[in-house]
């Protein structure tokens, strides 16, 4: 309690409906912003949701910038946006508006955000991509995010044939177009089987020794 070390572990972001987690998340994220010393995300076993929930966690820890657009292919056969075409396609449509938002105007810049991810999908991708490149915040995971940065439409045809299509792409501030290319931890550490049989954590406790760590400073 002295150190005022906050924590979160949970899996969904989806956040309207009765069984949404939006009041939760925007609950935490008040008592973080006015009270903690440091926070701990443990996303590791995210299946997704929407947008709007990584977008709560976004506004914790990093001033409002823009983040990404999402890109309708035109054919399946579109070729993918070259990173240098890509920075220019993204400051033209940063002019018209059409653009995702990361942060907020009130964030705490200087609270280190430690946030673990492994799982994940969909939204759950979204969310580390928002929050790398906030000042004091780190990624913690073994490997890359999945890269699901597309949504689909979906066929189904009787006795349980179905199948999906990818219809889009995300664009990165970067130039970058992100689907398929997940997004890569700012600490790798792996989960060794013999930590886990003697009952400990190493990703948790990698991320809670960084948080002291910057808390230090």
């Amino acid at each position: 309690p002295t150190e005022a070390i906050y924590g979160l572990l949970w899996s969904s972001l989806y956040v309207q409906g009765a069984d949404g987690v939006g009041t939760l998340l925007n609950n935490a994220v008040a008592d973080w912003k006015a009270n903690a010393n440091g926070v701990i995300l443990d996303h590791r076993t995210g299946f997704g949701g929407t947008s709007l929930g990584p977008a709560i966690l976004w506004n914790l820890g990093r001033e409002r910038t823009p983040l990404d657009v999402f890109l309708f292919r035109n054919q399946s056969a579109q070729a993918p946006v070259d990173p240098s075409e890509g920075v220019a396609l993204f400051n033209q449509l940063l002019a018209t508006g059409n653009m995702e938002y990361a942060g907020s105007s009130d964030a705490r810049t200087d609270l280190p955000v430690a946030l673990l991810t492994h799982l994940d999908g969909s939204a759950s991708d979204w969310l580390p991509l928002g929050i790398k490149g906030a000042p004091r915040a780190r990624i913690f995971a073994p490997y890359q995010t999945a890269g699901g940065f597309s949504t689909l439409f979906t066929f189904g045809y009787w006795l349980g044939l179905g199948y999906s299509i990818a219809i889009g792409d995300t664009l990165h501030f970067s130039g970058q177009m992100l689907n398929g290319h997940g997004v890569e931890p700012d600490v790798t550490v792996v989960q060794k089987q013999s930590d886990l049989l003697a009952g400990k954590d190493t990703v948790y406790d990698t991320a809670l020794a960084w948080v002291r760590q910057e808390m230090a400073k």
